[in-house]
């Protein structure tokens, strides 16, 4: 009798009213669980790969944190990049591959987010886009003018990549194995009334020449994230997708390819600027 009645005040009477408020009851847990632990699924810091020093120092945020800077200067260079890099990597695991961005012909800046490398504080989808802002105003107090400055975001960076674009007039934009939003890399469908890094709506709020770059067969984020941001935007675009290429090794499956397009755009965005 007691066991009885333990079971109706736990689970209640089975029947459908029940069965739907228990969905809801779930639903809403979900939706609590999602906006309460969403960054640090969204953002996974690794050990520091480096240290401070030689290419690599810290800037200051409004709030007294400071974070990370990745500073590759080139004199010959017209454009400088600006790379907000993916998830689980920082500026000592992508030290190599900004060299050879310098080497291409670009000065290049890259930075730590919040949580990441030597950058203090706490990673976050807010956080690490006033990170962006606080390396662009970095650049700009170093003299590099907005229509001079690409901004290139990979994977989770592509988010801050577009919240940069979307608020000030840069000359360019590529986005590197981008997300749609965070949630709907796991959800494909929205389900939730609220996300994070929602490229989908940034990308129409942009005013720069795009180039969109995806792996066909990239099993992190698919490709038709890549393909829905190139087909949202309506600004000049170009895309380029990589056949075999997965989420990490798209540069490894195709690097003169990958430097062809980067190249090409930035000659591209050149040409659109003397006409």
């Amino acid at each position: 009798m007691f066991a009885e009645g333990w079971r109706r005040w736990v689970v209640g009477e089975v029947s459908l009213r029940r069965i739907m408020i228990s969905l809801i009851e779930i639903y809403v847990v979900v939706l609590v669980l999602a906006w309460y632990f969403s960054d640090r699924l969204i953002f996974q810091p690794q050990p520091a790969s480096y240290r401070e020093g030689g290419d690599i120092s810290r800037i200051s945020l409004p709030n007294g944190d400071k974070i990370g800077i990745l500073a590759l200067t080139n004199p010959a260079a017209v454009y400088t990049v600006l790379y907000c890099h993916g998830n689980a990597e920082d500026l000592g695991d992508i030290q190599p591959i900004m060299q050879n961005y310098r080497d291409h012909g670009f000065s290049v800046y890259a930075l730590d987010y919040r949580g990441y490398g030597i950058s203090d504080g706490k990673a976050g989808a807010d956080a690490a886009c006033e990170d962006g802002e606080a390396a662009l105003e970095h650049l700009l107090a170093r003299g590099v003018p907005l229509n001079r400055i690409i901004i290139h975001g990979r994977s989770v960076g592509t988010g801050i990549a577009l919240h940069l674009a979307a608020r000030h007039r840069i000359a360019g934009l590529i986005l590197e194995s981008p997300l749609v939003t965070a949630f709907r890399v796991r959800t494909v469908i929205p389900i939730a009334p609220f996300d994070k890094l929602r490229n989908n709506r940034r990308i129409r709020e942009i005013s720069c020449p795009l180039l969109v770059i995806h792996g066909m067969n990239d099993s992190a984020i698919p490709p038709w994230h890549g393909k829905k941001l190139y087909d949202l935007a309506t600004v000049p675009k170009r895309c380029w997708w990589v056949p075999e290429a997965d989420h990490n090794d798209l540069l490894l499956t195709d690097e003169p390819g990958y430097w062809a397009h980067v190249t090409d755009f930035r000659d591209w965005i050149g040409v659109s600027i003397q006409r």
